[in-house]
């Protein structure tokens, strides 16, 4: 810490801050700073200190530190992982301020968690579901292929458990806001009927519209008539229109034009691994974040999430099965999937070259 902030914390603390601070002192000093950024409490971690987690998981449960504070602790804090989680439960404060969502971004940015782990520890379960919103616009936030892997892991907690009822997932929409506890115990309840009284005040902004992306939508109707199925059948033949490029122009005016969705890409495009890499549908960029048809890309990747957990679940060999097989599969992912489910995952759609498919 530069002498100035050395003087500061001294000023604060009332004593000179190079002797170790006691736990209570490093608590006391991450309330008082951090609430938008993480930089001074980076540097208060830095001084000699004796922190117990025992007394931080107090602290914080009974008043939880500030965004950068927590955020800080996730970066340096060498805090084991149930600390770290525990840190994400904000339930027992109604407003956590702007930067609510850094320590979520930035514990898996490092490694640290998981976006299952996210979606089953963040609370209250609003702020959980506005995670699937988060975009990086001139702050910490998601790029868009983080998007749709916190989206899949919000679907992946609350499917099991509402399905495809829209009455369920209304009044997951109706209690959310004034729910205390996590996503998973939000779902739970809402599942048995046995959630509290919804929260009498007013929505919480953007809330409506994250639980609007990821409940189940009407089946789609088929339109396009001849031109709709003329697009599915050039997805199945790798270079249909003799160039990639052409490919990717004539995919794109499909999207355009309403004569595809991200999901059909998914479904249908062979072979797999073009299907799963939105560069050979949309066209390459140099930014994760940069393809012009963002809600193409997360329905993309949503129906691609849904059919390889339908099919692969929680069996880590069958999903190695399938790693190792879709780099020579010229079929459909969902060709290759129902290979892995026979047992055969290189079989008749897997056996040929992509050149002998075309």
């Amino acid at each position: 810490p530069s002498p100035a902030l050395l003087a500061t914390l001294g000023a604060e603390l009332g004593r000179d801050p190079q002797p170790p601070l006691t736990g209570a002192e490093v608590i006391a000093l991450l309330r008082r700073h951090g609430r938008r950024r993480p930089r001074i409490p980076l540097d208060v971690l830095t001084l000699e200190h004796g922190l117990d987690p025992a007394l931080l998981l107090r602290e914080h449960a009974r008043s939880p530190l500030p965004p950068g504070s927590a955020e800080a602790l996730l970066l340096v804090g060498e805090l084991d992982r149930q600390t770290c989680l525990a840190l994400l439960d904000t339930r027992a404060q109604e407003a956590y301020g702007p930067g609510w969502h850094r320590p979520a971004v930035r514990a898996v940015r490092t490694g640290t968690l998981t976006f299952d782990e996210l979606a089953a520890a963040v609370a209250p379960a609003h702020r959980a579901l506005l995670l699937g919103q988060l975009r990086a616009a001139g702050s910490l936030g998601w790029n868009l292929a983080e998007r749709a892997g916190m989206r899949a892991a919000l679907t992946r907690v609350l499917r099991p458990a509402l399905g495809d009822d829209p009455r369920l997932w209304a009044e997951l929409r109706r209690h959310a806001p004034g729910f205390r506890g996590t996503l998973p115990e939000l779902a739970t309840a809402v599942a048995a009927g046995a959630a509290p009284r919804p929260h009498p005040g007013g929505g919480i902004p953007g809330l409506a519209q994250a639980v609007e992306a990821l409940a189940p939508g009407p089946a789609r109707p088929a339109a396009g008539g001849v031109d709709r199925e003329l697009a599915l059948a050039s997805l199945g033949v790798p270079n249909a229109m003799g160039d990639l490029r052409e490919d990717i122009r004539w995919v794109r005016a499909c999207l355009d034009r309403g004569v595809l969705a991200g999901a059909d890409i998914v479904r249908h495009k062979a072979p797999a691994a073009w299907a799963l890499d939105e560069d050979h549908w949309l066209g390459d960029t140099d930014h994760p974040d940069r393809h012009d048809r963002p809600d193409a890309v997360l329905a993309a990747r949503a129906e691609a999430d849904r059919l390889c957990h339908a099919a692969l679940g929680t069996d880590p060999d069958a999903w190695w099965a399938a790693a190792r097989a879709l780099p020579d599969c010229v079929g459909t992912l969902p060709e290759l999937l129902a290979g892995v489910l026979r047992g055969d995952p290189g079989g008749d759609a897997c056996g040929d070259s992509v050149s002998e498919r075309s």
